[in-house]
């Protein structure tokens, strides 16, 4: 992800909300956690493009929230 495009610890209903508005159908699992991670939740986009171009969709909405 390019530094401009980046956005600091932002939350998981951010970027759910972010990827909504991207187009994306959003699954939101708030329960699920990895392992080696202290947050909680993780986000399910199936996308038909490659995962590099719908990070980016996300976080150009996401930092336009920001801004």
């Amino acid at each position: 992800m390019p530094k401009k495009l980046a956005v600091p610890s932002p939350k998981i209903d951010l970027i759910a909300k972010a990827a909504a508005d991207a187009g994306y159908d959003v699954i939101l699992e708030e329960g699920s956690t990895h392992p080696t991670q202290e947050r909680k939740g993780r986000i399910l986009i199936p996308i038909g493009e490659s995962k590099t171009q719908a990070l980016r969709k996300v976080a150009e909405k996401l930092k336009s929230y920001l801004s």
